[in-house]
């Protein structure tokens, strides 16, 4: 109820609690909220648990005993602030993609042109670029090859209107993820959050 009234950045929740368990907890907060980074606490060292942990969407999986140390050291690694950079020139569109992200808890950048894209990844540190394929001063796969040249690789969304326009540019393995307009915000939200949970911290449960 108070991750729906409120919105958190960070839960800790225990894999063990009456009524309703953490797994159980952890789905029900993500489909309210599917941004919100969540660590789950536990006294079980049991692998399958630990998967399905993550599995549901948990960033880390910390163990009881917990000290003080592991526990500050993860926060501060999921603190900074969750950024999208969306490229995209039609501004209606780009507007309503903002308001779904924002209300999910990211912190949502606009450019227009691939030259404002440029602008933003060289002034701060972007976790995911959601990139039309068709921009006014040339193609999205070519902020690719100026991302890959500078060894600047977050993770990319792309979002064609065409998926052909995509699909001929495959050697650029990073970008993971097209979602072909139109496309429900729904999915939109769950590749962001499945890029960023993967981006923020590795898989490995920290001991």
């Amino acid at each position: 109820a108070q991750v729906v009234a409120q919105n958190f950045d960070l839960v800790l929740l225990d894999m063990k609690m009456p009524g309703m368990d953490g797994l159980e907890c952890l789905a029900a907060m993500r489909q309210q909220r599917p941004g919100i980074d969540v660590v789950m606490v536990t006294a079980f060292t049991m692998a399958e648990l630990i998967q399905q942990a993550h599995k549901a969407g948990a960033v880390t999986v910390v163990h009881k005993p917990v000290s003080v140390e592991t526990l500050l050291e993860t926060v501060a690694r999921l603190a900074a602030p969750t950024s999208v950079l969306l490229v995209e020139d039609n501004e209606d569109f780009a507007e309503e993609l903002r308001d779904v992200l924002t209300a999910a808890g990211y912190s949502v950048e606009i450019a227009r042109t691939l030259a404002d894209a440029r602008a933003t990844l060289m002034q701060q540190a972007v976790k995911v670029v959601l990139l039309d394929q068709r921009l006014p001063d040339g193609e999205g796969t070519e902020l690719l090859d100026w991302m890959t040249a500078r060894g600047r690789l977050p993770a990319v969304i792309m979002l064609p209107a065409y998926p052909d326009d995509v699909l001929e540019h495959q050697p650029h393995i990073f970008a993971k993820d097209v979602l072909v307009k139109p496309f429900a915000p729904d999915l939109l939200l769950a590749q962001v959050s499945d890029r960023i949970r993967m981006a923020k911290l590795s898989p490995q449960t920290d001991s």
